[in-house]
C-alpha cells in the first residue's frame, strides 16, 4: 500500500484497547472481541480512527508472544475490515520484534506501534537500526513510539526523524516529549512527513501545528466523546476542544492525583486504565503482575469524576 494512502488510513481517535483478563490473568478473548465490535458499533471505523490491541493500556509489554497472537487474531476479526487494525510492539530484541510484526502481518493487522528499544537508555544509532531492519523486514505500516517515560527518559529528535524519513513503511509518530521545544520542533519540521499522533495532551497545541489525531483510553468506554472531540478538530473549534478536553480528560486524572504525585508512577498502565474500567461499571480484571492495582478510595474517586464530566450516569 502505497504511504500516502497509508496515512489517509491512519489518523482520528486511536483507541488503545484493554486486556481483559480474569483473577488468574488468563486473557478473555470473547470479551475482547465482543468489546472492539462495541466500540466499531459507535462509530470508530475507518475515516474516523483506528483500534489498537495490546498497546501500552491493552499491557502489551506483559504477554507472552502465543498471547499476543491470539490478542491480534482477536482484533482483526472483530474489526471485520471496518476500521484500520494496529497493535504494540515492545521488545529489546530487533530478532523477537520481526517475529511478532511477521505474524500481524500474516493474520491482517494493518499497522504496528513500535516502541524504541531499551534496557539501557538506546543511542539514536540503536534506534534507527531497529527501525530500519524492521522497516526492511515487513510490509506493514509502522508508528514510530516517542514516549520518553516508557524508554528510560530517551527522545526521538528531529535529527533522528530526518533520518526516518528514508524508510518508506514509517508513516506516523506517537508524539511527546519531556521537551516542549523537541515537541515543537519535531511538528514544525516533519509534520508533512509523518501522521503525528497525540500522547501529550497539551490541549489543542499540537494540531494547530498538524497533528493527525490521538491517542484515545477513554475511548474504551466513551469512544463518543471521543468522536466528538476529533470532530471540533476537524472544524478547527479549538478553544471548544479545550474546554471539553480539560472536563473529560485533565478532570478525572487530577482528581486522583495530589499535589505529591503529578506524575504517573509505576511499571505498566494497567494499574490506572482497569481501574478506570471498573469505575464506570465494566470491569476488566486486575492489572497484570507486577502491577499494583489502584486503592477502592481512588477508584471511587474516579468514578465521581467521571460522573460529573458526565461521562457516566450516577
Amino acid at each position: 500500500m502505497r504511504r500516502d494512502r497509508r496515512r489517509e488510513r491512519l489518523q482520528g481517535v486511536v483507541v488503545s484497547v484493554l486486556t481483559p483478563c480474569n483473577a488468574r490473568y488468563e486473557i478473555d478473548y470473547a470479551k475482547l472481541k465482543e468489546h472492539i465490535r462495541w466500540i466499531v458499533n459507535s462509530g470508530v471505523r475507518e475515516g474516523t480512527g483506528v483500534i489498537m490491541a495490546a498497546g501500552g493500556v491493552g499491557e502489551g509489554y506483559f504477554l507472552s508472544f502465543e498471547e499476543h497472537r491470539r490478542v491480534m487474531e482477536a482484533l482483526v476479526e472483530a474489526a471485520d475490515g471496518k476500521v484500520p487494525t494496529m497493535t504494540g510492539v515492545f521488545e529489546l530484541s530487533t530478532r523477537s520484534a520481526v517475529e511478532r510484526i511477521k505474524y500481524a502481518e500474516r493474520v491482517g493487522v494493518d499497522f504496528i506501534q513500535l516502541n524504541p528499544p531499551h534496557y539501557m537508555k538506546p543511542s539514536d544509532e540503536d534506534v534507527f537500526i531497529h527501525y530500519k531492519m524492521i522497516n526492511d523486514a515487513t510490509g506493514l505500516g509502522i508508528m514510530v513510539y516517542n514516549t520518553p517515560w516508557c524508554t528510560q527518559g530517551y527522545e526521538i529528535t528531529p535529527e533522528l526523524l530526518n533520518r526516518l524519513t528514508a524508510l518508506e513503511n514509517l508513516v506516523a509518530v506517537k508524539w511527546s516529549s519531556f521537551d516542549v521545544n523537541n515537541f515543537l520542533r519535531g511538528l514544525r519540521l516533519f509534520a508533512d512527513k509523518f501522521n503525528f499522533i497525540d500522547n501529550q495532551g497539551l490541549f489543542s497545541l499540537g494540531y494547530m501545528l498538524g497533528m493527525k489525531g490521538f491517542i484515545s483510553f477513554i475511548g474504551n468506554f466513551a469512544p463518543k466523546v471521543e468522536l466528538h472531540l476529533w470532530e471540533l478538530l476537524k472544524q478547527r473549534k479549538y478553544e471548544e476542544f479545550n474546554e471539553e478536553w480539560a472536563r473529560t480528560h485533565f478532570d478525572p486524572f487530577a482528581a486522583i492525583t495530589g499535589p505529591e504525585e503529578q506524575a504517573w508512577s509505576g511499571v505498566g498502565e494497567g494499574t490506572l486504565v482497569k481501574a478506570m474500567m471498573e469505575a464506570v461499571g465494566n470491569p476488566f480484571g486486575p492489572p497484570f503482575p507486577p502491577q499494583v492495582e489502584l486503592t477502592k478510595d481512588k477508584k471511587e474517586k474516579l468514578r465521581k469524576a467521571y460522573i460529573k464530566a458526565g461521562i457516566i450516569k450516577g
